[in-house]
C-alpha cells in the first residue's frame, strides 16, 4: 500500500532532497527485494513487464530513457526487448551500484542526470524514441512537472510513458519533492488528450481522500510538437 512519508529538506535542492531521503528513508522495509520501494518489486511491475516490451514493438520504440531508474530490479527482466536502454537516476549511489552489478550488459548504460534542469544530457547523444517517467512526476511541485512536460515536447522524443491515475477527479499540487500525489493527466492543469495505450497496475493499491484506489497505470502519450510561430 502507497503512503506518503516525507524527512526534513527544508533549503534543500532536489539534489540533496533525493540523495537525502535515500539514504534517510527505508524504502525497502516493506520488502527486501528492491531498495527503490514496492513499487519497483517484480510483483507490483508482472503486469507492466509482460505488456511494455508488447506495448514498445507495436510503436518501433527501441531506444529508450528511463527517469528514475531507482535499482534497474524490474526492468532488467525486459531490458533485453530494447535495442538500447539509458537508466537515469539523481542518485548517485544508486547509479554506481548499477553500473557495477549490469556492467556486462551491452545495451544497457547508466548515468546521473536531474531530469528537471538538465533535461537535454537525459537524451544526449542519441536518438531516442520514448522515455519513462515511472513514478516521478507523482513527487515533483506542478512548477516542476510543468517543466519536465515542456522540455518533452521541445525534444525529439516521441513518445512518453508516465505514470496515471484514471480515476483522480482532482489533481492537487505538493509543496515539497519528497511529497507524494496521484495525478491524472487528462484533467487540469494539464488536460492531455487520453493514452494511447495504458498499462494497469492492480497490485499497486493507495490510500487516497480516504479510500484504497487500484486505477494506477503506467500510460503511453505521442507528443504533440510545439510549432514555431
Amino acid at each position: 500500500m502507497m503512503e506518503r512519508e516525507i524527512i526534513n529538506t527544508e533549503s534543500l535542492d532536489q539534489w540533496q532532497i533525493f540523495n537525502k531521503v535515500y539514504k534517510e528513508l527505508d524504502w525497502a522495509k516493506d520488502q527486501s527485494e528492491s531498495v527503490s520501494g514496492t513499487g519497483s518489486t517484480l510483483e507490483s511491475t508482472e503486469s507492466l513487464r509482460e505488456v511494455l516490451p508488447d506495448i514498445c514493438k507495436k510503436y518501433e520504440i527501441n531506444n529508450i530513457v528511463d527517469i528514475a531508474c531507482g535499482d534497474f530490479n524490474w526492468m532488467k527482466e525486459i531490458v533485453h526487448s530494447f535495442k538500447f536502454y539509458r537508466g537515469v537516476d539523481i542518485v548517485e549511489d544508486l547509479i554506481k551500484e548499477n553500473k557495477e552489478k549490469y556492467s556486462k550488459l551491452d545495451n544497457v548504460e547508466f548515468t546521473v542526470c536531474d531530469v528537471i534542469e538538465d533535461f537535454n544530457s537525459c537524451i544526449a547523444d542519441k536518438d531516442f524514441d520514448a522515455i519513462i517517467l515511472k513514478d516521478v512526476l507523482v513527487h515533483f511541485p506542478d512548477e516542476y512537472v510543468k517543466k519536465v512536460l515542456d522540455s518533452l515536447k521541445s525534444s525529439s522524443i516521441k513518445y512518453v510513458f508516465i505514470t496515471h491515475f484514471t480515476l483522480i477527479e482532482n489533481n492537487y499540487d505538493i509543496k515539497e519533492f519528497n511529497g507524494w500525489r496521484p495525478q491524472n493527466f487528462t484533467i487540469s492543469p494539464w488536460e492531455w488528450d487520453n493514452p494511447i495505450e495504458s498499462i494497469f497496475s492492480p497490485t499497486e493499491k493507495y490510500i487516497w481522500d480516504g479510500k484504497i484506489n487500484n486505477d494506477k497505470t503506467l500510460s503511453l502519450w505521442e507528443l504533440k510538437k510545439e510549432k514555431d510561430d
